[in-house]
């Protein structure tokens, strides 16, 4: 499979060497679809619109010479996508469980939100915990202490844990610079093995 890659010398095509799917999982309105838009296109809308269903972006990544393509799957939060949230988590190699810090409740359900995924995809697929809205830290509802609570049962498969906000791009770009260099690193060991 080719990418279209752009450059200072224009656009060139490339093969792409690495194909990864990540979903975007959490409580409604924690910020998955700004989180998702502001690293794909660099926006930000103050716009509150509720996802149906599913909604899915395409990156392309130039990592050291390799071209990596990443699909990451905004999946609604709201109860009665329950159902068919289920079929979007076949094949996915990376899972980014989402919070926002003004929201308590969202914390508290996230590890409704693992247990979940992990009943239902075995094997082995690492997540990582983002807590969102940074921007909003007068109004925090969240003490780090809390994360000491939430978080241990689930250290196995966690790779780490971030605060970012979606509205001012802190920390989006670094997430995914992490989560990119992870899978990357785990489909060489695969190929090595």
């Amino acid at each position: 499979m080719k990418s279209m890659i752009f450059d200072d010398n224009g656009i060139i095509e490339k093969d792409i060497t690495y194909k990864f799917k990540i979903l975007l999982l959490g409580d409604p309105a924690v910020g998955k679809t700004s989180l998702l838009v502001r690293f794909i296109e660099d926006k930000f809308d103050e716009k509150y619109i509720a996802t149906i269903g599913v909604n899915f972006m395409v990156k392309n990544l130039n990592i050291q010479s390799e071209i990596v393509l990443l699909t990451i799957w905004d999946i609604a939060g709201q109860a009665p996508f329950t159902s068919y949230r289920n079929l979007y988590y076949r094949g996915c190699d990376y899972v980014i469980f989402m919070f926002d810090i003004v929201n308590k409740q969202s914390l508290l359900n996230l590890p409704i939100w693992i247990n979940n995924y992990r009943r239902i995809i075995s094997g082995d697929v690492n997540f990582c915990v983002i807590g969102n809205k940074s921007d909003l830290e007068h109004l925090r509802n969240v003490e780090a202490r809390e994360y000491s609570m939430i978080f241990p049962p689930f250290q196995d498969k966690m790779s780490f844990f971030m605060e970012t906000s979606a509205k001012t791009g802190e920390n989006v770009d670094e997430a995914f610079d992490i989560i990119t260099t992870q899978l990357i690193t785990k489909a060489k060991n695969k190929k090595t093995q």
